[in-house]
């Protein structure tokens, strides 16, 4: 029989096709990866930044200057309205901060109530030295910096360096290729020696050593700060030769914001210098990046600011480059290294709680170094035993350096002291030496180096180490004088100098030299009004110059010196008494009171990085000052 035919097995009946399930948006990831490593911080007085010094309204008294040449010196540090400090300090609330200082008596009066002026004629004299005082204090917000080679400092104030391949001998202080053979990059492998016949110097190719082509990038992670979930910002460096910063990355939920030094000159004062990873931050890089300096026709630097209002986290780049100076100290030709510095700062004060978590080198001033570093910051390396690499004669480096910090090429031997004393004299009052020009004047020139007796080669290194020193803690705020001080040292030859007079001058030189005030009787008799951003106006920040009315038991403003407006870095005005516009400031007891008005919140945060209230520094002394002559 035959078999039956089976039924034919029916087709599956084909189901719908679900429709697939949308892959989750993956969180952005902090370039470069890995991501951050969030570390445990417990704040205490040796991590945290040093205590700044708060504002306050409380009433200093100083004695008034006497006939004998005893000065009055009044003295208002530069303070903040807020500042790191522990949970539970006192902070001021104000919205506007007044600071008085009382002359206790009148100038002509002595402690007994006695006239010690006499007929108060034209030979009784009155000098008054005036500034506005930055140097103790350039932020009010925790600030960590990285510059040069690299070097940083992190937000306690901890101070590292990181040198890649670093080929110079510690006995010659000069690069050598087999030193270079003998050096680890990042990745430890051995660094690479640069045979380009085109090669010229380091101030204009850079180091010949160089790290492995095959070790990749090498990254310094400098900040990372998590407020909430979503919230976040990654500040991290990339080191080129020698470990120069030659591209910094700023990576937010929205994308990374980033910008190489080269890129920066390329395209000067357009934004499109920064390159973004993602729509979002390309379509809102105006919110986040300005421009605050770009005159390259002056000086090799560019400045941009990198603001992050949800972490209130500012990032400022300092675009550099190495360019010839003329005998005049101006700069001309073709750049050559270009790199970048880069300055954090949080405008959260108690960053070490305002934030789920923090890491990098700002918060615990470590680096994840790898490598032959301790060649260069060991205790034997490169770093203790060389300075700058010296070939010119005492007599020569003397004038070369007087020259430069001078900005007078025809300075000779003779006029050396009288030059840098003339400068101490000028820029000294807003510096470490409280205008002293005799004590900054031995400081830079030490007189166990001013006879030619003493001109041996052996104290070319010392004379240049105490000049150096000297010069950038009077030319440069507190905390850049290590940054002037490297960038001298690593400048060709000795042209540092020059190079750094034309960058920190500027500091300290704010008022605009074609709209400034040089007499005390062009001074305003009250602080101007000034409109701020919602059309408000607001009393500019200066001090008043006030006398007290007996008659009517009340202060009266004699001038009032708006801040930025007198010209030049201090200014020093001469009164007589027997002058009728001049009598109360002899006559009547004074006092000195500086004004303030905050901005709101909002305001200074996207300000200069957290500016404090300036220092002001004011010298009383009766008659007529001592000239030095040489």
């Amino acid at each position: 029989a035959s078999e039956p035919t089976p039924e034919p097995t029916p087709e599956p009946t084909e189901s719908p096709t679900p429709e697939p399930t949308p892959e989750p948006t993956p969180e952005p990831t902090p370039f470069p990866t890995p991501g951050p490593i969030p570390v445990t911080f417990s704040p205490t007085s040796a991590n945290l930044p040093p205590k700044c010094y708060i504002c306050d309204d409380e009433e200093q008294e100083i004695p008034p200057p006497d006939e004998e040449g005893e000065c009055a010196m009044v003295k208002m540090e530069p303070c903040c309205k807020e500042c790191v400090l522990p949970p539970d300090y006192p902070v001021r609330p104000d919205t506007t901060i007044e600071r008085p200082a009382v002359i206790e008596r009148p100038v002509c009066e002595n402690e007994q109530g006695e006239n010690t002026c006499g007929d108060c004629d034209k030979d009784t004299v009155l000098y008054l030295d005036f500034a506005f005082n930055n140097y103790n204090l350039t932020s009010c917000c925790p600030s960590c910096v990285c510059y040069g080679d690299p070097n940083c400092v992190s937000f306690a104030g901890e101070k590292d360096r990181w040198v890649l391949c670093d080929a110079r001998s510690t006995s010659s202080c000069r690069q050598t290729e087999n030193v270079c053979n003998q050096q680890l990059d990042h990745k430890n492998n051995n660094c690479v020696w640069n045979d380009d016949k085109s090669w010229i110097s380091v101030f204009k190719n850079g180091s010949r050593c160089e790290p492995n082509p095959e070790s990749g990038q090498a990254w310094i992670h400098m900040y990372y700060a998590e407020t909430e979930r979503n919230t976040w910002i990654d500040v991290q460096i990339e080191q080129g030769e020698r470990g120069i910063i030659d591209n910094v990355s700023i990576s937010t939920p929205i994308g990374d914001f980033e910008l190489n030094a080269v890129r920066c000159f390329e395209y000067e004062d357009n934004i499109e210098a920064w390159t973004t990873t993602s729509n979002q931050a390309a379509n809102r890089i105006e919110d986040y990046v300005t421009l605050k300096q770009c005159d390259v026709e002056v000086t090799p630097e560019i400045v941009w600011n990198f603001y992050d209002p949800n972490t209130d986290v500012s990032v400022q780049v300092t675009c550099s480059a190495n360019q010839e100076i003329d005998s005049n100290g101006n700069y001309f030709g073709p750049l050559f290294v270009e790199r970048l510095g880069v300055q954090v700062e949080d405008g959260n004060n108690m960053y070490y709680k305002d934030h789920l978590e923090i890491s990098g080198f700002c918060v615990n001033g470590m680096m994840d170094k790898a490598g032959t570093y301790e060649h260069t910051t060991g205790p034997n390396g490169v770093d203790a035993n060389c300075l700058v690499e010296l070939k010119a004669s005492m007599t020569q480096t003397v004038l070369n350096v007087s020259r430069q910090i001078c900005n007078d090429p025809e300075v000779q031997r003779a006029g050396v002291e009288k030059c840098l004393y003339e400068f101490c004299d000028q820029y000294s009052f807003n510096s470490p030496f409280d205008g002293d020009a005799l004590a900054c004047l031995d400081a830079m020139f030490p007189p166990q180096y001013r006879e030619i007796r003493s001109y041996s080669n052996s104290n070319v290194k010392k004379f240049v180490n105490a000049a150096r020193s000297a010069f950038c803690s009077v030319i440069a705020p507190e905390n850049l004088v290590d940054q002037c001080e490297t960038e001298i040292n690593e400048a060709d030859g000795l042209n540092g100098f020059i190079q750094a007079r034309a960058k920190y001058i500027t500091m300290i030189t704010l008022p605009d030299p074609n709209n400034c005030i040089t007499k005390w009787d062009d001074l305003p008799e009250e602080l101007p009004k000034v409109e701020d951003k919602d059309g408000y106006m607001i009393t500019q920040t200066g001090v008043l110059v006030e006398y007290y009315d007996d008659e009517n038991d009340e202060w009266l403003t004699v001038k009032a010196i708006p801040q930025n407006v007198v010209c030049g870095n201090s200014a020093r005005w001469k009164f007589t008494c027997n002058d009728k516009d001049y009598k109360v400031l002899f006559e009547k007891q004074l006092r000195f009171t500086q004004v303030k008005t905050y901005l709101t919140p909002e305001d200074e945060s996207i300000a200069l990085l957290c500016p404090p209230t300036s220092g002001v520094k004011i010298k009383l002394q009766r008659g007529e000052k001592e000239e030095t002559s040489f």
